[in-house]
């Protein structure tokens, strides 16, 4: 734990400084049940969220000089103690160490934003966020969602829809990811 004192804005922070994969094991986006492969396809995306931000935009905030929050503005990050409740949790993100969802050379990760539930359908990174930066994010039906609106930014996987398609349609996650992130590779990047 680093504790910083913020240079002209008067907060004092703590900073938990850790290895990508033992950052995901306290991740508190899912409770850790339901089908293997959602949990396989959400930690994939997951390291490759906080990887990118540490590699390409280097960090999520770097007036803050810190690379990923622990709210749900970046992804809910609840310590170890949830670590030692959802060992299962644990146990699944740890079968896919270091595999991360690239650009389709394979050669630079990509931003894999997710949320919780859409209205039917994803929105494109361009549709949300006016960018063509994204090329990856683009709509694509979402069959198993239970909304009739997007709850969060509807970009990207849709928690809800990879979780039907793993446990209804017997998807793996490759499937998964290739279906909501478009023109990727899953590569092992460590």
């Amino acid at each position: 734990i680093e504790i910083r004192k913020c240079a002209g804005c008067n907060e004092l922070w703590a900073i938990n400084q850790l290895r990508t994969e033992f950052y995901l094991r306290g991740l508190g986006e899912t409770s850790g049940e339901g089908p293997e492969n959602y949990l396989l396809a959400l930690s994939i995306a997951a390291r490759t969220y906080a990887l990118y931000h540490k590699v390409v935009t280097g960090g999520r905030n770097t007036a803050r000089d810190y690379d990923i929050g622990s709210t749900a503005t970046d992804q809910i990050y609840r310590g170890y103690e949830y670590e030692i409740i959802t060992p299962r949790m644990s146990s699944i993100f740890n079968k896919m160490r270091g595999v991360i969802v690239t650009n389709s050379e394979g050669d630079a990760p990509v931003t894999t934003v997710y949320f919780s539930d859409s209205d039917g359908r994803t929105r494109s990174g361009k549709e949300v966020w006016g960018t063509d930066r994204f090329p990856h994010l683009q709509s694509v039906k979402d069959p198993h969602h239970v909304s009739s609106h997007c709850l969060g930014h509807c970009t990207g996987m849709s928690a809800q829809g990879a979780y039907g398609f793993a446990a209804k349609d017997d998807w793996d996650f490759k499937k998964i990811l290739t279906y909501y992130y478009k023109g990727v590779k899953l590569v092992k990047a460590y």
